[in-house]
């Protein structure tokens, strides 16, 4: 019933444009007319939508992991590149294709590449999170790993992250390379540092990072994709 009410009500401010129009030959006065027959409308009509009836998409299926495929946990390998590196604005949601891949060219800068971090095996991982009620949701990317040892050129290097933001990309157990943070809201790196108490202990460095408030989960980046690594 509501689907042949909203016909009738555009079928009726469709006419109401084009007869002003064509004895005015005035745009003005055929949008007027429209405006008028609405309200109208609007006032004789029961009909009520949400707003959410012009906006969401339709819902398809979730899809859990394949049979006979297999689904590896962990991360083999980190890679990371200061916001004030990029070009642009990267990832955005214009930058995904229709399958659900990050294509393109990355926008690093001239001459700017993405570092390694080394981590101790078995030690890193990547999380996101959907937060927020209804209306006002948003995704939280978090990644945590170990490095193990405390020496001179891993103090530099941590030393860098200081203050400064950046985007990290992971490559998962199964391969795939997955994008975490954004170049205008990156991650923010937390480090600590042990000793242990005795000699079996582990001597390692913590490093956590996180941001929240971004657009998209963790998006993945297409097979053909190319990324820079600083050798």
């Amino acid at each position: 019933m509501k689907q042949k009410l909203l016909i009738f009500a555009f079928s009726v401010m469709a006419l109401a444009l084009g007869f002003d129009f064509m004895s005015t030959t005035n745009p003005i006065e055929g949008l007027l007319a429209v405006g008028a027959v609405t309200s109208a409308m609007a006032q004789a009509s029961p009909v009520g939508l949400s707003p959410s009836w012009l906006f969401c998409l339709s819902l398809t299926t979730v899809k859990r992991s394949p049979c006979n495929k297999t689904n590896p946990g962990g991360n083999k390998k980190w890679l990371a590149a200061s916001c004030e590196d990029f070009t642009r604005a990267w990832p955005e949601e214009s930058d995904v294709d229709a399958n659900g891949y990050l294509t393109g060219t990355i926008p690093l800068k001239p001459g700017k590449a993405f570092a390694e971090i080394e981590f101790t095996a078995n030690t890193a991982k990547a999380d996101y999170a959907k937060e927020g009620d209804e209306g006002h949701q948003s995704y939280k990317h978090m990644a945590e790993s170990k490095v193990s040892g405390y020496a001179s050129d891993q103090w530099l290097a941590l030393r860098k992250y200081l203050n400064m933001r950046f985007v990290l990309i992971a490559k998962h157990g199964d391969n795939q390379m997955v994008v975490y943070a954004h170049s205008e809201d990156g991650f923010s790196m937390k480090e600590t540092h042990t000793t242990g108490l005795k000699g079996s202990d582990k001597r390692e460095f913590t490093l956590k990072m996180e941001v929240d408030g971004l657009n998209l989960a963790p998006p993945i980046l297409g097979p053909t994709v190319n990324v820079p690594v600083l050798v």
